[in-house]
Parts: structure tokens; C-alpha cells; sequence
């Protein structure tokens, strides 16, 4: 999943070169987030499996249903690499954008 996340910083830093310390600085704080998130996520699922084990009688289904939600967890972090490319380009996409209509602005003012 990270690959397409990169991809699209790459992306960003190659159509916006003068953006480019922004985003490399976005892209070291995303994957330092996410590696985070990753190791907090395996740590949850770990804990949540340990507990359900060491109740008196676990029921299969209580034992599946935490491992549904901590793995949840672990989907919702694990999206991060993928969203913030895609946010962070579409802020530069109207940066640009909002750029072009003031350079038109100005040009009809005569300045």
C-alpha cells in the first residue's frame, strides 16, 4: 500500500518542483506516522489475542470479534500512506489553480 502512496508524492514532487522540500517533508512525517501506526496496531492485535486467551472461557466468537476490531484498526492506519499523497496533491493541484486565476486577474487589471 505504501507503494502507491509514494508514487504519488513522487508524483507531487515532479509536477510541482518548487513544492518539493514541502512535500519531502510530508512524505519522511507520513511514513514515520505510519511506521508508528504499524507497530501500535500489531501491538493491539498481540494484547487483545493475549487477553482473550487468558479469560476463563474464551468464546471463539469474543476471540474473532477483537481480532475483527483491532484488525480495523490496523486497516484504518494503514490508509494513512495512501491519503495523504492524495490530499497533499490536491492541495497543490488548487494551489496552482488559484495561482493561474490571479495571474489572469492581474493581466486584465493592466498591472
Amino acid at each position: 500500500m505504501g507503494g502507491i502512496g509514494s508514487a504519488i508524492f513522487l508524483a507531487s514532487a515532479l509536477l510541482y518542483p518548487s513544492e518539493r522540500p514541502r512535500t519531502e517533508r510530508l512524505y519522511k512525517s507520513v511514513m514515520v506516522l505510519y511506521s508508528l501506526g504499524v507497530l501500535v496496531s500489531s501491538l493491539v492485535v498481540e494484547l487483545s489475542t493475549a487477553i482473550a486467551s487468558f479469560l476463563y472461557a474464551p468464546d471463539e466468537a469474543f476471540v474473532d470479534s477483537i481480532r475483527v476490531q483491532s484488525m480495523f484498526i490496523a486497516n484504518l492506519i494503514s490508509i494513512v500512506p495512501i491519503l495523504a499523497p492524495i490530499i497533499h496533491l490536491a492541495r497543490l493541484v488548487l494551489a496552482f489553480e488559484r495561482a493561474r486565476e490571479v495571474e489572469g486577474v492581474i493581466g486584465q487589471l493592466g498591472v
